[in-house]
Formats: C-alpha cells, sequence, structure tokens
C-alpha cells in the first residue's frame, strides 16, 4: 500500500523474509544474522515488541548501515493502516512515538526509498463505503467497505408464514421487496413451508432498486417494476401508472415505515410483515478520518449507526447518500 517495490534492480535484487519474534524456549535462534547484506530487502513479520533487539542484530551483526531506510506499516491494507518512514537508528524511536502496534510489518533496505515516487496509495481517493451490498462497487479510487449495519434473521417465522399462506390462497396482487434480504427470508420460508415458486405465478413483483431484482433473478423471477431512482419515494412514483391492487410487502425493522401510507394514499391495499432485523455491527474498527476522503451513506440506518460508533460525522469529508431519506438523516449530523 505504500508503492515500495520488495526488489529493484538498482538496490537489491534478493528478498529475505523473517519472524521477528521466535519461540522463546529456543536455545538460539535459527535465523542467521551474519547473512543479511546491505544490497537485499529485509522484510519482518511480528517484530514489533522485538524491534529494538532485531536492530541491534542487522546493525551489529548484519553490519547493515544505520541509516538504512526502514518503513513499518501497522493494520497493512485496512482502512486503519498507519505507516511511517524511518530508518535502522531512528525506528525504536519512531515506533514508540506513533505508538505502533501489532500487528505491523518491517521493510527494511533501499527499496524503501521508492515510496516517495511511487506510492499510488497516496494519490488515490480513498472512499469508506457504509452500505452492504458489494456491487455498489463502481465507484474509481480505493474503496474500504465497512458496513454500518448488520443483517440478522427472526427467531420466529410464524407472522410470514401466515402471510405465505395466504399469499398461496391468492389474497394478493403484488409482492414489494425494499430489499435484497427481504427476497432472503420470504424464499427461505417459502420452501421451508414444502412450496416453490409455481405457487406465485399469478403474482406481479416490485423491487425498489437493481440489486434487490438481481437477487430476485437468482431464484427465477424477473421483477415486473423496478424504478429509476431507486429509492422508496422512486417506488412511490413508479406505483403511480399501476391499477390499484392488494400488496404484501416483506421488510426489516428499519425500514421506511412511509412506504405504506404514500402506497396506501394511492389506493393500494398494502399489508407488510418483518422478516429480518436491522442492527449495528459490534465489531466496527477504530478509523483514522484524516486517511478517508469520501463516505457514502446507503440509508439512515448507516448514518445513524456510524454516528453511535464514531460520535459525529468528521468535517472536512465529502459526504455522499442514496436516496432523499438518507440525505435528511445526513444533514442531521453535518454542517453544510
Amino acid at each position: 500500500m505504500l508503492g515500495i517495490p520488495l526488489t529493484s534492480r538498482n538496490y537489491a535484487s534478493k528478498l529475505t523474509i523473517i519472524t521477528g519474534h521466535e519461540f522463546s524456549d529456543k536455545s538460539s535462534s535459527l535465523i542467521d544474522w551474519k547473512r543479511f547484506s546491505n544490497n537485499e530487502t529485509i522484510v519482518i513479520y511480528m517484530g514489533v515488541e522485538r524491534i529494538s533487539d532485531i536492530v541491534h542484530r542487522l546493525v551489529n551483526i548484519s553490519g547493515l548501515n544505520p541509516k538504512t531506510p526502514v518503513a513499518v506499516i501497522q493494520n497493512i491494507s485496512k482502512i486503519n493502516q498507519k505507516f511511517i518512514i524511518s530508518s535502522l537508528d531512528n525506528v525504536c524511536e519512531d515506533v514508540r512515538k506513533n505508538d505502533v502496534k501489532p500487528p505491523a510489518i518491517f521493510i527494511v533496505g533501499e527499496v524503501v526509498k521508492y515510496s516517495d515516487t511511487l506510492n499510488w496509495y497516496k494519490t488515490q481517493k480513498k472512499i469508506l463505503f457504509t452500505g452492504i451490498s458489494e456491487e455498489r462497487f463502481f465507484e474509481e479510487g480505493i474503496i474500504f467497505h465497512i458496513p454500518m449495519v448488520k443483517i440478522i434473521p427472526l427467531e420466529d417465522y410464524s407472522v410470514l408464514r401466515g402471510y405465505i399462506s395466504r399469499i398461496v390462497n391468492e389474497e394478493f396482487d403484488w409482492i414489494v421487496f425494499c430489499s435484497r434480504y427481504g427476497v432472503i427470508y420470504f424464499f427461505k420460508n417459502l420452501f421451508e413451508m414444502g412450496f416453490d415458486t409455481r405457487v406465485l405465478s399469478k403474482l406481479k413483483f416490485a423491487c425498489v432498486g437493481s440489486s434487490t431484482a438481481n437477487m430476485l433473478k437468482n431464484y427465477g423471477i424477473v421483477a415486473d417494476l423496478v424504478p429509476k431512482d431507486e429509492n422508496s419515494e422512486g417506488l412511490v412514483r413508479a406505483f403511480e401508472s399501476v391499477d390499484r391492487a392488494r400488496i404484501f410487502m416483506p421488510r426489516s425493522d428499519l425500514s421506511d415505515k412511509g412506504l405504506k401510507k404514500s402506497l396506501s394514499e394511492l389506493g393500494f391495499y398494502v399489508e407488510e410483515c418483518i422478516v429480518y432485523k436491522n442492527i449495528i455491527p459490534e465489531d466496527l474498527p477504530d478509523i483514522d478520518f484524516s486517511l478517508i476522503d469520501e463516505i457514502i451513506f446507503t440509508s439512515p440506518s448507516t448514518v445513524r449507526n456510524f454516528v453511535r460508533r464514531y460520535g459525529k460525522i468528521p468535517d472536512g469529508i465529502n459526504i455522499r447518500w442514496i436516496g432523499p431519506k438518507t440525505e435528511a438523516e445526513v444533514r442531521k449530523y453535518i454542517s453544510y
């Protein structure tokens, strides 16, 4: 992530990878420190806690120049990556001052000098994507995918199964899916009840967006209606030209509750049922937002959970959103 080549015709044609933390019960090190030279690259894993001893061996046993460049990368390739460019004579102090913690690797050698000119990571736009659907990775730049929501099933699906029995009895004309997870849990229960898609042959299907429609295709059904604007407002507008009918809508516990009201005001008979829960993930990592150029929010719940975990939406970062309701939630927490 630093643009450092491990070998180079100018500096190093040899690469050695070593562990920085051997078993303490070894009578002697298995690493032959005398064989290292100034014209190779040395990559050290698990060396944070023993970096002082490692530097001592590289300088005093291997004979490396104390001014040999060193790159230190903590949490490499992750959103909380930390990196330091140093030298053998300064790296111990730099590790201490910058509070470097495992996991981290050390790259020792003249190739570290290339970080000034080949650091593609520094020049790329870094985007934090907070939604669930990986299909939205259409952006140019480095995408860090950290979903701010977690989908979990219900403990009891008796209510949904009651609706499925009514659907089989042709009490509804349309099924409206507001997310791909609504599709997944609906069909999981349909199949577990002993039915297949033939019992849905007289129904029409609407999906809030292309990701949901693509999930529906996995079950052999092409949606009859997918709005151009992939949000609940776009879905309501698309239904304005549809003959009034009976709609069943499986949704999450946090879905837009205004969708039922809007469709009812158009004259549709709508019943809805919670089929999964949307919660905040319990393991959201620490993030250095000084490394992030843009954050994309995909739903009001991604905004709320972000603020719950990180306190606020940071200033100085470009913020984007999907849909007007997400925009309204974002604007509660930003100053512009």
